[in-house]
């Protein structure tokens, strides 16, 4: 995202076919499953709950440095690609804060099953 932000190759706008409403419920439905892209999965390589805590608390310094940094009429202009299609910068800022929402929901699935240990 942020290389999108900073490249000048432009995708057009009437490429987004998604409102906010519409990434938002794309990623948090749990009955429409999908594959992540290779780039993007993990690779099981996590020692630690710790190691998971700092990754996700850099990528989220990413984050937040975007939406600092960068107003929301710049995040709104640029045009990028994500599982649901062409997203602008703003939606896709929504998209991974919904993929985040999508786990806990999973984790909470597990730990209410009845086969869970107590």
């Amino acid at each position: 995202l942020t290389n999108a932000l900073t490249e000048a190759k432009q995708t057009p706008r009437d490429s987004i076919h998604l409102t906010d409403d519409a990434v938002v419920k794309y990623i948090t439905n749990r009955e429409q499953k999908a594959k992540a892209p290779k780039a993007i999965q993990g690779e099981n390589s996590y020692k630690t709950v710790q190691g998971i805590l700092e990754d996700f608390n850099a990528d989220r310094e990413v984050f937040e440095g975007l939406i600092e940094n960068y107003s929301s009429e710049k995040l709104r202009k640029q045009v990028v690609l994500s599982p649901a299609g062409f997203v602008d910068a703003y939606q896709f800022l929504l998209f991974t804060n919904g993929h985040t929402q999508r786990h806990i929901a999973q984790i909470e699935e597990i730990r209410t099953h009845v086969d869970f240990p107590q």
